[in-house]
């Protein structure tokens, strides 16, 4: 969709845009820094999402996945 200025603006649910995240920086090298309560994100919802991404992506949630567990 375009925003008022003429850009045009992705939207995703915040699991999909950490898996992005975390994939696109993988894919450039880039370091990251992810400040967000991951008690506010759907598991079911990033599980799906995680098995359309790379392994490397889906071990990178790994510490969250045990967080989540262990919650």
């Amino acid at each position: 969709r375009r925003s008022p200025n003429g850009l045009t603006v992705f939207e995703a649910e915040p699991e999909k845009a950490l898996l992005d995240l975390i994939y696109l920086s993988r894919k450039t090298g880039e370091p990251i820094w992810i400040d967000i309560e991951f008690a506010f994100l759907d598991r079911q919802k990033l599980e799906a999402y995680a098995r359309r991404f790379p392994r490397s992506v889906q071990q990178a949630i790994e510490p969250l996945r045990r967080a989540q567990s262990a919650a």
